[in-house]
């Protein structure tokens, strides 16, 4: 969950970052800071991209430590209702509805940060 909130927030703040630069670009300015003002705006996405690569990298760790935690549990505790013990985590449904938005959101963001960087270069 920790890992969601690192990708929310750093996205949030690109993407406000992005569109000052943008509203910088609309007015009037010199030579030398609307150049710097462009570059920030083919910049910002490539920073984009990186964070939320780095973020979807964690979070599969944090999904692959998590299933190998399960398998480890269920190799040395076979049947879990036998020995009284609760299930250590909930059906796979809810399981799978619980991750869609881990694994899609920071598709969501790299799409749209891939294209901001290639419609910057139009």
């Amino acid at each position: 969950m920790n890992r969601l909130s690192w990708l929310v927030a750093s996205q949030s703040f690109l993407f406000t970052a992005y569109a000052i630069t943008l509203n910088g670009l609309a007015g009037p300015g010199n030579a030398t800071i609307l150049e710097r003002q462009a570059m920030m705006c083919r910049l910002i996405p490539v920073v984009g991209i990186a964070t939320t690569g780095l973020i979807y990298t964690g979070l599969v760790a944090a999904w692959r430590a998590t299933a190998w935690l399960r398998r480890e549990f269920h190799a040395r505790v076979p049947d879990p209702a036998r020995r009284g013990l609760p299930p250590i985590h909930a059906p796979s449904a809810v399981i799978a509805l619980g991750q869609v938005a881990p694994r899609v959101l920071p598709l969501v963001f790299l799409v749209v940060w891939l294209y901001l960087l290639v419609a910057g270069f139009r």
